[in-house]
């Protein structure tokens, strides 16, 4: 047995005894932060089955939410869920009717893809009904980041990371190639760009600058700062070590477009002004848009590979488009300059053709409707910031994803997100659903007036002494 083994075994087992015995509210912190802070490529033993940490949880966590009268009775089969049920069906499709299929890898694959995403997705939605569950999930995510932070500040220091005593031993291990040749200057010196426990620097960047803005929204728990602005901090620093230009363009847009909360009347206007600006690159520009965005990039010789690889796949689709509708199943030979797919659009198209695009931009699409939705129902300033925050984020990842392409970990953490943001209509309108009752007393011999405000469904009882 592989030094790994014993780790990853009592990781699931412990992960699962909480999030079977927490508090409803918090059933789904141990799987957030076993997403973000064990490696995903280690495998239970025995290897066969494919069997992860996360995904052990993640099944543990469904068979609650499942078999628990009280929180299956509370949740609500809608659009999202049959979009995302779509998605997932139109993707097995896909892999089943690809090119390169072979024997029965197409099942391991997607049951692989729906114990890592799907289920994470639905345990979301299952259990993020108000907002003090929101609140803790988000601080599961928080109170890992300082660890995961610091752990990447050591690396690229010193080059090396107690978890590369564990991933070597896993599936796609990738580390010291990692090391080796992707390197850029942080603070005047070459060093290697932070990933562990992720699989991927950029990723591992993506996780900090995904939650970077909606963690503020914590202030409206109890309207402080005070403790978790502390471990908020380490959030910059993950994003900084992971030396990429993705990131940071995330955490950049994000909290751009969380400055423009108080402009938020005039959204039409910004709406067809960047709809305008888009058209009129298209129309009038030498450089297509992703030209003019690569320039910006901390590495020309990766900005470019992405403009190359945005051009061959147009290109080739056009030669051989009748491959396109279900994909590849993999990266073919024809991709030999381009196996690392590095754009959204792209890897899907490659692997899952256009199903797997329409599938996945579709469920991101009627996930963020969902923030329209509760914007009806927004009645106060902290329904409204929260909400705002959730868009700016997800703004900030549509742009993103034009440049980058979701790897392993983050994939997974991503699709939970999108649940958040399929929660949110149940986020918000607390306040107006919230009511005031005056009682008349008296006291010391004179009449007060008591004054209590109850929850919604929260009864007073008047009880009349004998």
């Amino acid at each position: 047995m592989t030094p790994d083994k014993p780790v990853t075994l009592a990781v699931a087992m412990l992960c699962s005894v909480l999030c079977a015995m927490l508090p409803r509210r918090y059933a789904i912190v141990p799987l957030c932060v076993a997403m973000c802070t064990y490696p995903t490529n280690l495998l239970l033993p025995p290897d066969g089955m494919g069997l992860t940490a996360q995904r052990v949880i993640a099944l543990v966590l469904i068979i609650r939410c499942l078999s628990n009268l009280d929180i299956r009775s509370q949740f609500r089969w809608g659009l999202v869920d049959t979009v995302a049920a779509a998605y997932f069906l139109s993707s097995t499709v896909a892999q089943a009717m690809n090119p390169n299929a072979e024997g029965s890898h197409w099942i391991v694959n997607r049951g692989g893809f729906f114990l890592s995403a799907m289920v994470p997705f639905w345990c979301v939605r299952m259990l993020i009904i108000d907002r003090d569950s929101f609140f803790a999930m988000l601080k599961g995510w928080l109170w890992a980041c300082p660890f995961l932070a610091l752990n990447g500040l050591y690396f690229v220091m010193e080059w090396d990371t107690p978890y590369y005593r564990l991933m070597e031993h896993g599936q796609f291990w990738f580390g010291p190639q990692i090391m080796a040749r992707d390197q850029r200057v942080l603070w005047g010196q070459m060093r290697p760009r932070a990933h562990a426990p992720f699989q991927q620097c950029i990723m591992y960047g993506w996780f900090f600058a995904l939650w970077l803005v909606p963690c503020l929204t914590l202030f409206w728990q109890k309207r402080r700062f005070f403790p978790w602005i502390f471990a908020w901090i380490f959030m910059p620093l993950g994003i900084v070590v992971s030396i990429s230009a993705g990131p940071n363009a995330l955490a950049a847009l994000s909290l751009g477009f969380l400055a423009l909360f108080p402009f938020r009347k005039y959204w039409k206007v910004g709406a067809w002004t960047g709809g305008g600006m888009y058209v009129a690159l298209l129309l009038f520009s030498d450089r297509a848009p992703l030209e003019i965005l690569a320039s910006y990039g901390m590495d020309q010789n990766s900005s470019w590979y992405r403009v190359g690889l945005a051009r061959f796949t147009l290109d080739y689709g056009g030669i051989y488009g009748v491959h396109w509708l279900v994909g590849f199943g993999c990266v073919p030979h024809h991709y030999d300059r381009f196996h690392d797919l590095c754009i959204q659009w792209v890897g899907l198209l490659v692997v899952h053709g256009l199903i797997g695009v329409v599938g996945f931009y579709g469920t991101f699409a009627v996930c963020a409707y969902q923030l329209w939705v509760a914007k009806k129902k927004a009645a106060s300033l902290d329904d409204e910031v929260i909400l705002w925050s959730l868009f700016a984020t997800i703004s900030g990842v549509l742009l993103g994803l034009s440049v980058v392409s979701l790897f392993s970990d983050m994939q997974y953490i991503f699709h939970m997100y999108l649940g958040v943001l399929a929660a949110a209509p149940k986020l918000v309108g607390q306040a107006a659903q919230s009511r005031q009752v005056g009682l008349l007393a008296e006291y010391n011999g004179q009449p007060v007036l008591l004054r209590y405000t109850l929850a919604p469904g929260q009864g007073l009882a008047i009880v009349t002494p004998r």
